[in-house]
């Protein structure tokens, strides 16, 4: 490379970077506080990305990023990683996204295929060029049926090509009437010269009609519910004894995504067909109901209430409100293009907020108790467990599945919080390497008591105390012996007030307490009483006749 290319090459590089604002976004060159902050500190593989991106979307004759990329094309991944560029999350997002370029490519080839090239917007069909025009008016001036191909009845009634999909035949009435119908909708001259070779127009079973699925669905399926939809909102809106049930859908959406809920298209259809009455009343309903109307109803009244696709788009929208979601961390995870560095911060901050909570949770004090009950764990960590382990489901079916999901949640939130480490504890140098952790007594809960008290009752095996509590299961067996002791001095102590006679310390004078008896319990009860009346009773008059004696 001679000297006056690179001075040449040079003066131009100098030239585009006084044209743009390095402090600004490098794709939008605007300080737009709806679009977010700008990221900072960014990968150098990121840099590389977007230059390929921006370039192979000019390739494609992509609108704007045709402008980019003539400010851009000098530069390289080093002098990105000098310049340190910035730029908006969901400008990358849009530049680097899959089905934006492969929409891209399709109008490239389509331009190619036609001689011209239109710009299609999102949610609008692509307008037809002047040639297309041009070709379809003078082509219909002229249309004969020799023009149409002849039908192929081994292949597909509409698109007659042979691409390995599955065929399927037509033998019955009704899809034959479906037919006939969305071809006088559409005026498809192909298809109507191809539906008049049978004997009647309704019989497509006569002419052994085949068709693909997609296909069945762009040319009948969609253009009958189009009609349908059409229909409806040309004529009368809506039936009087809809219009409370919309009003009362709407106000209780606009309610429940206040209060920060995600709510599922799905879940909304019921509660709509629900309020109507039924299935039978819902199959009434004009325009015909369908889950793109409803949710087209719901987002023209609530302008604040946003939906978003599932990464699975299997799922059904959900609707959501941005203002009343804070950081949006439940939105960004329904997103399909969230980036693994995303998903661990969101993991970061929830383990964090969890972490926060468990640091902060008082239990029982001076209390050993082995019943474990919500209330010996924060909401915080049992909540997501219970999401782990089931999902956004809030009950099962039978009363038995949600007692064993409510007893594994209970069981590994109290491993996780007997396993919990201060920061002090992890700050602390020990003088040995080889020195454990020691868990404090506060962490201690009913799930770790319990298991060491029962196996060393049962048991009395040191060896298997000492193997749970390896695993974090259980408390020491020296710190069983202790707990054991400590509940016979406690035993021993209670006999005392009463004259070796041991009351449960729930047990008060002057008030009641309830207890579940059986047939067989009862007698043992009271036979037992009477005994203890019997015994103190003796007791009484042996004192009184030893002191007449004195």
């Amino acid at each position: 490379m001679s000297d006056n290319t690179v001075k040449s090459r040079s003066s131009l590089l100098k030239s585009l970077e006084d044209t743009l604002d390095w402090k600004l976004c490098i794709l939008c060159q605007e300080c737009n506080i709806s679009k977010g902050t700008l990221v900072q500190n960014t990968r150098s593989d990121s840099y590389k990305k977007l230059l390929d991106v921006v370039k192979e979307r000019a390739s494609l004759l992509d609108g704007k990023y045709i402008d980019i990329q003539e400010h851009l094309k000098e530069f390289t991944k080093e002098a990105f990683i000098e310049k340190k560029p910035v730029w908006h999350r969901s400008c990358y997002a849009d530049a680097t996204n899959q089905m934006s370029i492969e929409s891209a490519k399709n109008r490239l080839q389509h331009a190619v295929l036609t001689g011209s090239y239109v710009e299609k917007k999102r949610g609008h069909k692509r307008k037809r060029s002047k040639m297309e025009d041009s070709e379809t008016t003078s082509s219909s001036a002229y249309f004969t049926r020799s023009v149409t191909e002849p039908l192929t009845k081994t292949q597909c009634f509409f698109c007659q090509k042979e691409d390995g999909q599955t065929l399927y035949t037509v033998r019955t009435d009704n899809p034959g009437k479906a037919l006939k119908k969305s071809v006088e909708i559409s005026q498809d001259q192909v298809l109507m010269t191809r539906l008049n070779n049978a004997i009647s127009p309704n019989d497509a079973h006569a002419i052994g009609v085949r068709y693909h699925k997609s296909c069945w669905t762009r040319h009948v399926f969609h253009v009958l519910r189009d009609a349908a939809c059409n229909q409806g909102s040309s004529s009368q809106t809506d039936l009087p004894q809809q219009i409370p049930c919309l009003i009362e859908l709407i106000n209780l959406v606009d309610f429940q995504t206040q209060n920060k809920a995600y709510l599922p298209m799905d879940a909304i259809e019921t509660t709509y067909i629900s309020m109507l009455g039924g299935i039978d009343a819902a199959k009434m309903h004009s325009p015909t109901l369908s889950r793109q109307w409803l949710k087209d109803k719901i987002l023209s009244e609530l302008p604040n209430v946003k939906s978003v696709r599932q990464k699975d788009r299997r799922k059904p929208s959900v609707l959501y409100s941005p203002e009343a979601c804070e950081e949006d961390m439940v939105y960004s995870s329904l997103l399909p293009n969230t980036s693994e560095m995303d998903n661990a911060k969101m993991l970061y901050n929830a383990a964090k907020l969890v972490r926060n909570s468990i640091s902060t949770f008082c239990g029982k004090n001076n209390e050993i108790a082995v019943s474990s009950t919500k209330d010996d764990i924060p909401a915080h960590l049992y909540s997501l467990i219970r999401w782990i382990l089931m999902g956004s489901e809030e009950h099962l079916h039978t009363e038995i599945r949600n007692r064993a999901v409510d007893r594994s949640a209970l069981t590994i939130s109290q491993n996780i919080m007997y396993a919990f480490k201060s920061r002090r504890q992890l700050l602390h140098t020990p003088k040995r390497a080889s020195n454990p952790f020691r868990t404090p007594q506060s962490r201690e809960n009913p799930q770790v008591l319990g298991l060491a008290l029962t196996l060393h009752h049962d048991t009395r095996n040191k060896m298997v105390i000492d193997l749970l509590r390896a695993q974090n299961y259980c408390v020491s067996y020296t710190r069983t012996l202790l707990l054991e002791t400590a509940i016979a001095n406690a035993v021993v102590k209670n006999t005392q007030k009463f004259d070796g006679l041991y009351v449960p310390p729930f047990l008060k004078k002057g008030e009641f307490f309830s207890l579940p008896l059986t047939t067989r319990i009862l007698p043992r009860i009271l036979l037992t009483v009477k005994v203890q009346h019997t015994v103190r009773s003796q007791q009484c008059i042996r004192r009184l006749m030893h002191k007449e004696n004195k």
